[in-house]
């Protein structure tokens, strides 16, 4: 597992982001699913058969809903464009179904259920019905769109005359490049997505990050997806804040402080510059270069332009205009 897919997976661990995920795709932003509702949920799915081959899935993170029906609902993040997608799934729905037939099987002949030869066979009670698997694949690749498979008959190569004898498997797939609305998500989620959007424009991050996440009170899973989605190597510490007893992390001071370290550094580098041309001229060349040296941290910490760095140090009129020559 990448580092992404380690930010995610922690990140998702939050039941109220969880349901906000599968509301926000599935239910057009209505709280359908309610984080209370969730309960935890083995993650993987074994298969033991008879020539001794076992085979194993393990999905991202799985919960189990009680609403008017027991839903199973694993949700698998992708960093990357995984083209055996659909095979997987497929296996994924087909072991959650197994799992539940060999639990409720097991527990029939612990609670002395007298099958018949049919039942006995089959290794499942007549009447047994299954709780329905509902994968949700959600694609966080910033490289690229997705490009692989969505349904099985994308991988298949078929004549039209047999298709309509042959099923096909539809993924429930999301993948953010194709979109450009995010208010159904009601959690942080709708910040992740923006910036997974504007990955290439740290501008626009900082722009984020100042407006918009002064919107949510952020735990530190959420804070590291962020920063790390955002491509910002820095102390999450650095962004923590303690309030009445209740721990938040403010997106805001990530730009706050970068800035800040370019700063100083530029400072120092112009102080050093103007005591070797002199006292007088020193000055003057000191600021110079304590300003350029700021802008120029900026622009290779952040990979910002030299306008978004301009701005960021808030550089105006003809202090501006030097700066472009």
């Amino acid at each position: 597992m990448g580092q992404k897919d380690l930010w995610q997976s922690d990140y998702f661990d939050s039941n109220v982001r969880f349901a906000d995920v599968y509301n926000g795709i599935f239910f057009h932003g209505e709280e359908i699913i309610k984080p209370e509702e969730l309960e935890p949920c083995d993650s993987v799915f074994v298969q033991h058969f008879q020539n001794q081959n076992t085979v194993k899935v393990i999905c991202d993170k799985i919960r189990k809903w009680k609403g008017q029906h027991l839903a199973i609902l694993p949700l698998e993040n992708q960093s990357y464009v995984d083209y055996r997608m659909v095979l997987r799934i497929m296996q994924e729905e087909i072991l959650g179904y197994e799992k539940q037939r060999k639990e409720a099987y097991e527990k029939a002949k612990q609670d002395g259920y007298s099958f018949d030869k049919n039942e006995f066979l089959s290794g499942m009670k007549k009447d047994q019905k299954f709780a329905p698997v509902i994968p949700l694949i959600l694609y966080m690749g910033t490289d690229s769109e997705w490009d692989g498979a969505k349904t099985l008959y994308q991988l298949l190569e078929i004549d039209d005359e047999i298709k309509p004898f042959v099923n096909d498997y539809k993924l429930n797939f999301y993948d953010y490049h194709n979109q450009t609305d995010f208010s159904n998500f009601k959690t942080e989620n709708k910040l992740l997505f923006e910036v997974l959007t504007n990955v290439a424009d740290k501008g626009k991050i900082q722009q984020l990050f100042l407006e918009e996440a002064e919107n949510y009170s952020l735990d530190r899973e959420a804070a590291a997806a962020l920063i790390g989605m955002a491509g910002i190597d820095m102390d999450l510490d650095k962004l923590k804040e303690e309030k009445e007893g209740k721990v938040e992390y403010k997106m805001c001071k990530a730009f706050q402080e970068i800035t800040q370290e370019a700063r100083d550094k530029g400072y120092k580098d112009g102080r050093d510059a103007g005591y070797k041309d002199g006292v007088d001229a020193g000055y003057k060349n000191g600021v110079d270069a304590s300003i350029t040296a700021s802008i120029t941290a900026l622009m290779e910490t952040m990979n910002l332009t030299l306008e978004q760095a301009l701005d960021a140090l808030k550089i105006t009129g003809e202090n501006r205009n030097k700066f472009y020559s």
